[in-house]
């Protein structure tokens, strides 16, 4: 099974024993999407990625969909 970039940042924090968090998340994944800087062309992606990621079935998820809503939470908070 093919993993998306938001799949494989999450599952790099889980296997890291780091929390589940934008601070956390956002370098993670632009690693894993190839990018070497925080840009709105880097952080769009992130964004869609997140929304996406509910829409997998939750046997198949990383982390809880309530993590991911968290996330959001915060992201668009700070934003």
């Amino acid at each position: 099974v093919m993993r998306t970039n938001i799949e494989r940042a999450l599952n790099d924090l889980v296997v890291s024993d780091k929390d589940i968090t934008l601070s956390n998340i956002l370098p993670a994944y632009l690693h894993e999407a190839g990018f070497d800087e925080i840009s709105h062309d880097a952080l769009e992606p992130c964004e869609h990625a997140m929304d996406e990621y509910l829409l997998l079935p939750s046997k198949s998820r990383v982390v809880s969909q309530r993590q991911i809503l968290g996330l959001m939470v915060e992201y668009w908070f700070d934003k």
